[in-house]
């Protein structure tokens, strides 16, 4: 049986050389890498750059662990 849901932790080095731990949930069922990158585009003030290099991190870490994803972009996510 597939895991549905994962806790990811990330490191991001600020230009001052301080590092920033972010700490997120992921659920195959409803997210996608894209979606989780973008939110933090806007939460954490991040490039659109940035974000691809994070959504890219996710989608290889959940190809690592087995797993399967969505692929439909953030506009298909249920509204909370």
């Amino acid at each position: 049986m597939e895991e549905s849901k994962y806790s990811f932790q990330l490191k991001l080095l600020e230009e001052d050389g301080n590092a920033k731990n972010i700490e997120f949930a992921f659920d195959v069922s409803e997210d996608t890498p894209e979606c989780i990158a973008s939110e933090m585009m806007e939460d954490l003030s991040l490039s659109a750059v940035e974000a691809k290099l994070i959504a890219a991190k996710i989608k290889l870490e959940l190809e690592r662990l087995g797993s399967r994803y969505r692929q439909q972009h953030c506009s298909s996510k249920p509204s909370q």
